[in-house]
């Protein structure tokens, strides 16, 4: 995988305090580790501030103001202020969940994740094609199994969550008859049926595109992985609706190229 230009790991005080002296707004998967008092708080803003100086991240000025140092201004500005961004929830088979987050503004792209509870990595990237990469090895959708020839299929949204709990329950003949009922070609309708009753991972990748102070724009990618092959859900054409097809490695990277360039 191709390296970071830059790697910084913050506690969630550090951020905290970057994010104030930017004057910045809480990034997406900043969380609060407890619930502070204002003189906690106060500490803890503190302590931040001379752990970013004893790492030489800041320093103070020749008239005792606080500066930082100026590639973790830009790295933190990136993800605060993105021209796209996107928030990837990775589901494994063990059902443990994952969270990434990643920022674009001109030729800046920087990924985040949240190592454990408190802690977050920034990482700055070479360019958009080692976000692609980044997202893919992620979801363990790098080298996914190449699945048979079958056709998209477009389901409304009330069929298929009645196709996901009957799978839940591990009922793949129902699973089967509820997307054959669906109009869901035969060798989809087994296929599909067959990756929700096993041992499956489930991605789901928001792709954002902030409009200033309107809402954002948001589009969704899902990709359900299993052992036969790995399975794509796009919001179809109809409001209430999803298709899905069978996806290749190469195909997703396609995709996401389209989707975050």
């Amino acid at each position: 995988m191709t390296p970071p230009l830059l790697n910084i790991t913050l506690s969630h005080e550090e951020l905290g305090l970057l994010l104030r002296l930017l004057n910045l707004a809480p990034i997406p998967g900043l969380r609060p580790t407890f619930a502070a008092t204002p003189e906690q708080e106060a500490f803890g803003l503190a302590v931040a501030a001379r752990a970013l100086r004893a790492r030489e991240l800041a320093q103070l000025d020749a008239d005792g103001q606080f500066v930082l140092h100026t590639a973790v201004a830009a790295l933190i500005g990136v993800v605060a202020l993105p021209e796209r961004a996107v928030v990837v929830q990775h589901i494994r088979t063990d059902v443990t969940v994952r969270d990434m987050y990643a920022a674009r503004r001109g030729a800046a792209v920087v990924s985040y994740t949240t190592p454990e509870v408190g802690l977050y990595q920034f990482s700055a990237l070479p360019d958009l094609a080692t976000l692609i990469e980044r997202v893919l090895a992620f979801c363990d959708g790098d080298d996914l199994p190449v699945p048979p020839a079958m056709p998209a299929f477009v389901i409304d949204d009330a069929a298929l969550r009645a196709v996901r709990s009957s799978a839940d329950a591990g009922d793949a003949d129902a699973a089967e008859h509820g997307l054959l009922q669906a109009h869901a070609p035969p060798a989809s309708a087994a296929a599909l049926a067959a990756a929700l009753t096993t041992p499956h991972r489930l991605s789901i990748i928001f792709e954002i595109t902030p409009q200033g102070d309107a809402a954002p724009v948001v589009n969704e990618i899902t990709l359900l992985g299993g052992a036969a092959g790995a399975w794509l859900m796009l919001p179809g054409a109809t409001e209430g609706s999803r298709q899905l097809q069978p996806i290749t490695t190469d195909a997703l990277h396609t995709l996401l190229a389209e989707r975050l360039g």
